[in-house]
């Protein structure tokens, strides 16, 4: 017979997007006990919160309908969103707020066919990219646009992630695709041209995504949001501290590959397929959020949201703080900290 639980209030999460990636850091916070050793238990020692998998907004469709998918099923924090998404609800009075980063760099480059030698030469080609509207596309569509180039003129081919970027260009289905830095000394040294080193766009970081909770369970279940935070941020120290940790990160990652009903998720290349590929995630190491303002107006200049909002006004960025200073002032986790520590040293980030 199991012990009884207790009454204490769940707290339901989950990540926005469907993608198998974006479930890693959050299973592994699951799987690795964070969530329960940070505080999300009842007295009895049984876990407080719902880890719910299944994305919480269609993709693409995000901005317009993650508010109340939120709201129909008492869903307290969502992952993995983008800034944007939570400026419209901020716009429309909506209580949604960024408490943390997520995917908060964007370490790669937009590499294209020999005789493409600028963003303005893309007007009538093809771009290799994951999604329609991913934060690739959206990144890039700011800069065509200050080339003079719009959207419609070019064509986003859809399936080719960072990872198939390179064989993208080498079969000649893609004139331009986005690829890891891993890849790209061997991809110029086989002559295609280096268009946009997107990292030194945004040396102060890009929130491409991010965390965000609802005002009531700010308001309501604070000390469960830190411990939430604390857990999420030991998992991005997990799964940065290569190669310890990499047989069971890729074994979490297979497994959700396996398990997604979504068709093409188990036949994308694994994103933590290597230590060198894992290290490089952008997950910070603090769990903070930044380059707020240069996002924000980039997504006005594209139409994303219909005015600019200030950084304040959708931030509440104090409780990752609060949860990064916890987790370093505790002795046994210096070693855990100091590891990822001299991953960032490498990669900046």
């Amino acid at each position: 017979m199991s012990a009884p639980r207790t009454t204490a209030k769940m707290l339901r999460m989950g990540p926005s997007c469907y993608h198998v990636l974006h479930l890693v850091p959050p299973q592994i916070a699951h799987e690795m006990n964070f969530f329960v050793d940070e505080g999300l238990r009842d007295e009895a020692g049984h876990e407080t919160y719902q880890l719910i998998p299944e994305s919480h907004a269609p993709f693409m469709f995000e901005r317009d309908t993650l508010w109340q998918t939120l709201k129909e099923r008492g869903i307290h924090v969502t992952m993995d969103t983008m800034p944007s998404t939570i400026a419209h609800s901020r716009i429309h009075g909506k209580p949604l707020y960024v408490i943390a980063g997520w995917r908060n760099h964007m370490p790669f480059y937009v590499m294209a066919q020999p005789g493409i030698s600028s963003i303005a030469d893309l007007r009538g080609k093809r771009i290799g990219i994951i999604d329609e509207n991913d934060i690739l596309v959206t990144m890039l569509r700011y800069h065509l646009l200050q080339a003079g180039v719009e959207d419609r003129e070019v064509e986003w081919v859809r399936g080719f992630d960072t990872r198939r970027g390179p064989g993208g260009l080498r079969d000649k289905k893609v004139d331009a695709a986005f690829i890891d830095g891993i890849d790209r000394p061997s991809v110029e040294e086989e002559g295609y041209e280096l268009l946009l080193d997107v990292r030194s766009k945004y040396p102060g970081g890009r929130p491409d995504r991010v965390i965000a909770a609802t005002g009531q369970a700010l308001e309501e279940q604070p000390d469960q949001i830190k411990a939430f935070l604390r857990a999420m941020i030991r998992a991005y120290w997990f799964v940065r501290t290569m190669p310890d940790n990499l047989d069971v990160t890729v074994a979490i990652e297979r497994r959700l590959r396996r398990y997604s009903p979504d068709p093409d998720e188990p036949n994308r290349m694994l994103q933590f397929g290597s230590a060198e590929h894992a290290e490089r995630m952008p997950f910070p190491i603090d769990g903070n959020a930044s380059g707020f303002e240069q996002y924000l107006k980039e997504a006005v200049a594209i139409g994303t949201i219909p005015e600019y909002i200030e950084p304040a006004e959708l931030t509440r960025l104090d409780f990752a703080r609060e949860a990064y200073e916890d987790l370093v002032s505790r002795p046994e986790l210096q070693g855990a900290h100091k590891r990822v520590e001299q991953v960032v040293a490498r990669f900046g980030y």
